[in-house]
């Protein structure tokens, strides 16, 4: 949109151990403080196939290297997400078995490859995530490993 602002989507398909699928779909937005400096926010739904359907949104401050003509850029972040388990996928009325809603926050460490001007390869991990839920007195725990590919649309890298 701008210099500073980004808007953009992700959508994910997951396949479990119990052959089940489900998917989530979130729109996101970045705002770029300073060179090395963004803050992130995004809202959106899932459905994971055994758990349920929910809504949820993110938060993130993200510190790391910005140097367009290199290869490789890295950064770290924490995030703060937050979902609300629904009886459908927008959470519009309706009755029926849910999850309940949880909290969690995750450091992030990651790296982003330079493929062309508009493609990056993305690579995040993390050594362990909270999950805090009301229905459920203590919490849990996860591991966070992604890899992806990032599509910049409509942008030019700069020089």
């Amino acid at each position: 949109m701008t210099d500073r602002v980004d808007l953009g989507f992700d959508g994910q398909v997951e396949t479990h151990s119990d052959g089940s699928s489900g998917g989530t779909i979130k729109f996101a937005a970045r705002y770029q403080v300073n060179k090395n400096v963004r803050l992130e926010a995004g809202v959106g739904t899932s459905d994971t196939g055994f758990a349920g359907r929910s809504v949820n949104a993110d938060v993130a401050a993200v510190i790391g290297t910005s140097n367009p003509d290199k290869t490789w850029n890295y950064y770290a972040s924490g995030r703060l997400g937050a979902s609300h388990g629904c009886a459908n996928l927008f959470c519009a009325g309706g009755t029926g078995d849910h999850p309940p809603g949880a909290l969690f926050p995750l450091g992030v460490i990651g790296a982003i490859a330079r493929v062309s001007d508009n493609v990056h390869f993305v690579m995040e991990m993390s050594a362990i995530g909270g999950i805090f839920s009301r229905e459920h007195p203590d919490p849990g725990a996860y591991i966070h490993f992604s890899i992806g590919v990032l599509f910049q649309v409509g942008k030019k890298r700069p020089g």
